[in-house]
């Protein structure tokens, strides 16, 4: 009605339930978010395993599903938008999301004690290599779900 009144055209959206989607997606222990943490944590996992594992838990769905028969990396997600085609083969890394050696040197030798105290503890030292242990997105305390973490 605010529309109308403004002069602005539009038309009504009917929107689809995607709790069957969002569930596939987010549902512990065998939800796509979940085994990608979980495949984190594997000390040999690679993003073979990964992809496996998806298409191992999801072999009789149309939510996630292999694209095609051709063998490749990918897997798809179908949702109200239609199918989203995804290449899982830097889904670990990118999940581990691991600080640059620098910011880590950084917080180190911060003045704030909790930083100090973070930054210094062997869990969380910088590996041979330069690049952070990390642990995966969903590990870490949250305030909002899955989107932000907190540092309280």
């Amino acid at each position: 009605r605010v529309y109308s009144e403004e002069g602005i055209s539009w038309s009504h959206i009917a929107f689809t339930n995607n709790d069957a989607i969002i569930e596939a997606l987010e549902a512990p222990p065998l939800g796509l978010f979940s085994t990608l943490d979980s495949e984190c944590l594997m000390p040999k996992a690679t993003n073979e395993s990964f992809l496996r594992k998806v298409l191992t838990s999801f072999k009789d769905s149309s939510i996630i599903y292999k694209p095609g028969k051709m063998a490749s990396t990918d897997f798809a997600v179908s949702h109200y938008a239609g199918e989203v085609v995804y290449d899982a083969m830097t889904f670990l890394e990118k999940n581990m999301d691991k600080l640059h050696p620098d910011i880590i040197r950084l917080m180190a030798g911060s003045q704030q004690h909790i930083a100090t105290t973070v930054f210094n503890d062997p869990k969380f030292a910088s590996k041979r290599d330069g690049s952070a242990t990390a642990m995966p997105k969903s590990r870490r305390r949250s305030s909002a779900g899955r989107g932000s973490t907190s540092l309280d």
